[in-house]
């Protein structure tokens, strides 16, 4: 007689695993979540292989809406042409993928409308954060303050109030170059910057 076929793989649930390695639903799904101190290493080892047996993966679209939060980090940047944003977006999503998240990188051509879009579009997703490069001032971003969303601020300080801002250090770059041009047998020097002063300062 023919054994009944199993699921196929990636189309195992938690049930299916369960069964396998003959534990409860609730022991599979804290061994899958990382917690395994709270389980035998021959349970642990167990579960593990029939995970793999079976092709389980876990279902994160399903854990996103239960916890309504996700692995995923928005980054909202205004011209994403510029080299300087491009090398922002690079090393930001390079340390995300290292702590276990998914960047999604959103070009706001620096438009507030834009930046409200890509906002709301964020927040259906149930992204964890937004990580805004050059912020401006929006009712989509004082939306999202008032709601106590989780939010960091590159390059420009918050239009509209405070908030976590990671930035340049302009007067110690200042002092810097000051120092090099002085080493360097320079007795006058200009300073071109414009018109309208910038929140970059850390």
């Amino acid at each position: 007689m023919d054994e009944a076929p199993g699921p196929r793989a990636g189309l195992a649930s938690l049930a299916d695993v369960a069964r396998a390695a003959d534990v409860s639903i609730s022991t599979v799904s804290r061994v899958v979540n990382g917690q395994t101190n709270r389980a035998g290493r021959e349970t642990v080892a167990r579960v593990m292989q029939a995970v793999e047996r079976l092709g389980y993966r876990p279902n994160h679209a399903g854990r996103s809406l239960r916890r309504r939060e996700s692995q995923i980090v928005a980054m909202l940047a205004p011209n994403l042409d510029n080299p300087a944003m491009a090398a922002i977006a690079a090393s930001t999503e390079a340390a995300l993928r290292e702590a276990g998240y998914v960047m999604i990188l959103c070009d706001t051509h620096d438009r507030a409308d834009l930046q409200d879009e890509y906002l709301e579009a964020m927040r259906a997703q149930m992204a964890r954060a937004a990580v805004l490069v050059s912020a401006v001032a929006s009712p989509g971003l004082a939306s999202a303050m008032k709601r106590g969303d989780a939010l960091v601020f590159v390059n420009r300080r918050n239009p509209m109030g405070p908030g976590a801002f990671v930035g340049v250090d302009n007067l110690r770059v200042g002092a810097d170059a000051a120092d090099f041009l002085r080493e360097c047998g320079v007795r006058r020097a200009a300073t071109l910057a414009p018109a309208l002063a910038s929140s970059t300062i850390a």
